[in-house]
């Protein structure tokens, strides 16, 4: 869990980094398990929206319909083939981490490979 979490993290602040030099081509997909019409997560999405806002960024905010760890890793997946310049995704708890187990080495393995894709070109530009 904690390389899942620590390599999301690591991700999301490296294109956040990049976002001031970059904004108007900045694009982040936030991946929650709440949904948006929930009163806390309604909060949490319009936070995004605003922060986005502010920013001069693109986000585009995701969530399953009802809690589904299994439609929450595809949402993971389709974001990340789509090669974000940054992923943001909430894991509700341990066990839901073990729901996502079985795909959380090979969706790591994904940003991993995008990441360096995108290292690669802003080492390239300077």
């Amino acid at each position: 869990m904690t390389r899942l979490l620590r390599r999301v993290f690591l991700g999301a602040l490296f294109a956040l980094s990049t976002a001031a030099a970059q904004a108007a081509d900045v694009n982040i997909i936030v991946v929650s398990h709440g949904q948006a019409n929930d009163p806390f997560w309604s909060v949490v999405k319009n936070g995004v929206t605003k922060a986005a806002e502010d920013l001069g960024v693109d986000v585009d905010y995701r969530a399953p319909e009802t809690f589904d760890m299994v439609a929450m890793a595809q949402l993971i997946e389709a974001a990340v083939n789509q090669e974000p310049d940054g992923l943001v995704v909430s894991i509700p708890c341990l066990g839901g981490f073990y729901l996502l187990n079985n795909r959380g080495d090979y969706l790591v393995d994904k940003i991993e490979e995008k990441s360096l894709g995108l290292a690669n070109a802003l080492a390239a530009m300077k």
